[in-house]
């Protein structure tokens, strides 16, 4: 348990000073000597490093076993975030869209919920399903609904970040672009279409 401690404040402080490989080598060592105090949060700060070093397979590994000690917990919950933001970096959006909406279910607090929702919403904009993304705001609006209107911190927070979230104005310029695109459409139709009628025989013979 003292070799633990040691090893998890030395991982701090080699995080704080920009040492990642350092960190890491701690971070896994204070997992694997007192696995009940630091081997979720152990795995997880390794997964950190891991992923800022530019090491994604090996990231996704530790962020997975991180999530698989105990699937209830905070911790797991950043792990999943994790893997998704990851997931859609690499580009397999489906997957990632799959690991937020996880994360959101899994979410401790509102806030954190709010927060991914913000993700899971624009993730489903870049997959062209507005709907979707329309739904996950709407659930935003329930979350704080569902705060109460007592005026605590919290709760103006929570109000805040809903009206202020950047997937609210990513959906509307998807939204603007789609009608405008709509719009085109439309305006080519009939453009055929007159070109059509003057094409046509005995158009203009008199």
């Amino acid at each position: 348990a003292v070799a633990a401690f040691a090893a998890w404040s030395a991982a701090e402080l080699w995080r704080r000073h920009g040492s990642m490989l350092l960190a890491e080598k701690d971070y896994l060592h204070a997992a694997r000597w007192d696995p009940r105090r630091y081997g979720q949060r152990g795995l997880l700060g390794a997964a950190d490093m891991q992923r800022r070093q530019r090491r994604p397979a090996d990231a996704r590994k530790t962020y997975r076993e991180a999530e698989r000690l105990d699937p209830r917990t905070g911790y797991a919950h950043r792990a999943r975030l994790w893997l998704a933001r990851m997931l859609q970096a690499d580009g397999e959006l489906d997957r990632a869209i799959e690991g937020y909406q996880a994360a959101l279910e899994s979410a401790p607090t509102p806030r954190r919920a709010v927060e991914v929702a913000d993700l899971l919403a624009k993730a489903w904009i870049a997959k062209g399903d507005l709907e979707s993304a329309g739904f996950v705001l709407e659930h935003v609006e329930q979350l704080v609904r569902d705060a109460g209107s007592q005026g605590d911190r919290e709760s103006e927070w929570l109000r805040r970040a809903s009206r202020e979230l950047p997937a609210r104005k990513a959906l509307q310029r998807a939204l603007d672009k789609a009608r405008d695109a709509g719009g085109d459409a439309l305006r080519l139709d009939d453009h055929l279409r007159r070109r059509r009628l003057q094409a046509a025989p005995g158009r203009g013979a008199c």
